[in-house]
């Protein structure tokens, strides 16, 4: 068996309750959470401390979709007032979060020569087995969530741009569930001894 066949490590670590997972998010060979920031070109040291506001800006795409869904048929039935104006708000609502995380990431020590090859990948780390009953329940609020916006749009007569926009959040949603069952296929399998 060749050596590079085996070049990324084995050992995991036991997910704890909030830690975020996702791309660009390590384990580093001292058991440390680092965030490799594609703003900052930059690997960040992620304390537990601050794990529940990183889950908040991870989340910044999906609350600024839900901002626009939301306002967008209610200033418009409610006061009449044109969708642009509440895609302005979540455009809005989107450059206050990126600026927010752009300055929590300038507060996170840099970790110097930080090699992700012989770091453990979050995704790669997700064993246990109430991670995963939270990955499978995720699975289907996503892909109910972008149904009952499409069903939602159809059965409240909403008007075709609307009804775009729910679909295209239907394809986000089906996208995001897709991401944690590959996240799920490429976690390494619990051992059951």
């Amino acid at each position: 068996m060749s050596q590079n066949n085996r070049s990324k490590p084995t050992r995991v670590a036991v997910a704890e309750p909030g830690q975020p997972t996702g791309k660009n998010l390590y384990f580093d060979n001292k058991k440390r959470m680092i965030y490799v920031s594609p703003y900052l070109h930059e690997a960040l040291y992620l304390p537990k401390y601050e794990y529940k506001k990183f889950n908040r800006f991870q989340s910044r795409y999906v609350i600024c979709a839900a901002t626009f869904m939301i306002l967008g048929p209610a200033l418009s039935s409610w006061f009449e007032l044109p969708l642009w104006i509440a895609f302005v708000i979540a455009l809005l609502a989107l450059a206050g979060f990126e600026y927010s995380f752009y300055r929590f990431q300038k507060g996170l020590t840099v970790v110097k020569n930080f090699d992700k090859e012989s770091a453990i990948s979050t995704v790669d780390q997700m064993i246990t087995s109430e991670s995963r009953q939270k990955a499978y329940i995720k699975i289907v609020l996503y892909i109910l969530l972008g149904v009952l916006l499409v069903f939602n749009a159809y059965d409240q007569h909403y008007s075709q741009v609307v009804i775009t926009i729910c679909w295209i959040a239907l394809v986000g949603c089906l996208y995001m569930a897709f991401t944690l069952i590959r996240m799920l296929l490429r976690a390494p399998k619990e051992d059951q001894n």
